[in-house]
């Protein structure tokens, strides 16, 4: 059974999985959110940052894009600016990116569309996820496989050009 929050090897066995959901709601927006490997936390959030904090364990990504919170654990927020990387589904960064393991961003998948109707993203991400090459335990922001963000961004954008070209 292939879950959107598992990336798969070649053998169809999970390499991680996130499903353990944080009884808190993000203290910002009040979004349920999930908890991500400490290993996202350490990538992402600033030295500077790291150092007020006595465990990376249990942290919670915020996934509401209006939100400045990027991460949470009980009361204890990390924000936006305190994070060394732009997250690419928060207040709209340019460049956007969906796919933090092989830069894959909402422009670079536009302008293929544009170009010819169709991204080579998924087969791409998909290849290399097979070939053991992400890491979306430890750069991708919600520190799970991409492959629904990126899904849901091709789906977006197509809307998108389609209302645009009526």
């Amino acid at each position: 059974m292939n879950n959107s929050n598992d990336c798969y090897l070649s053998m169809g066995k999970p390499m991680f999985r996130v499903t353990k959901e944080n009884l808190d709601s993000c203290p910002s927006c009040d979004q349920k959110a999930k908890v991500v490997p400490s290993s996202v936390i350490k990538h992402f959030v600033k030295d500077g940052v790291k150092t007020n904090i006595t465990s990376l364990e249990d942290f919670s990504f915020c996934s509401t894009s209006s939100c400045n919170v990027v991460y949470f654990k009980n009361t204890f927020m990390i924000h936006i600016n305190d994070v060394k990387y732009s997250i690419g589904f928060k207040n709209d960064p340019y460049p956007s990116t969906v796919c933090y393991c092989f830069d894959w961003t909402k422009e670079k998948i536009q302008e293929q569309i544009e170009q010819n109707g169709k991204t080579s993203a998924l087969e791409e991400i998909k290849e290399k996820v097979k070939n053991k090459q992400c890491l979306c335990e430890i750069k991708n922001p919600k520190g799970k496989c991409c492959m629904s963000d990126v899904k849901k961004t091709i789906i977006e954008i197509k809307s998108k050009l389609s209302k645009e070209s009526i």
